[in-house]
């Protein structure tokens, strides 16, 4: 599959809500429910998330998906995070928030969903700000320990999603045990490495 190939595929929930708004803009019809702003912005955040889990599993697939033969494929689906929590975090500011940036501020310091999920963001950006590999190098080993946040930040997320459901938690749930799985393997994979690591003496 070639790199192309595979953005294209990342592309397609953002071209099929730009397909709807087009089609509402031609037909003079809505295309996005009773709510559209709250649409966008579980949309969104959906997507967002969705990736974030494939980017966490990506590590632990690593080795039979290198026979596909796509390169940068953990950076390309990292960056595709990042870009739809920021259509995510834009959909809130302009259909929840009306653009005021006031109410964003008052959200962020009375709820706790708006305060976990602004975090979650703001990681988000330090992963993607420091994803080129001149970065990367100049950083060295901080780069990977800044990178090993993307865990932290699937923590917040899961507790975002918590927040935010009003009666259907299951959704969250399903994320927070993904969560602990995928946390789990890492943390038995550092286990055998250090091992493997330890010396041994013999009497």
């Amino acid at each position: 599959m070639p790199t192309f190939a595979f953005l294209s595929v990342c592309a397609v929930p953002f071209l099929w809500v730009f397909l709807r708004a087009i089609c509402t803009l031609i037909f003079d019809k809505n295309y996005f429910g009773a709510d559209p702003g709250m649409e966008l912005v579980t949309f969104f955040g959906q997507v967002a998330i969705v990736f974030l889990f494939m980017t966490l599993s990506f590590s632990h697939l690593g080795r039979p998906l290198k026979t596909l033969r796509v390169p940068r494929m953990r950076r390309i689906l990292g960056l595709s995070v990042f870009f739809y929590a920021t259509l995510h975090f834009a959909s809130y500011l302009i259909f929840l928030a009306g653009f005021e940036f006031e109410k964003y501020y008052y959200d962020l310091v009375t709820k706790n969903r708006i305060i976990l999920g602004s975090f979650a963001y703001f990681f988000l950006f330090l992963l993607a700000a420091t994803s080129i590999d001149s970065v990367a190098r100049n950083l060295g080993i901080a780069w990977v320990y800044l990178h090993r946040s993307v865990y932290l930040i699937a923590g917040l997320v899961v507790f975002h999603v918590f927040l935010s459901a009003k009666e259907n938690f299951s959704f969250s749930v399903f994320l927070f045990c993904g969560c602990l799985a995928l946390l789990g393997v890492r943390l038995s994979k550092a286990w055998r490495r250090s091992k493997l690591r330890t010396p041994i003496f013999k009497a």
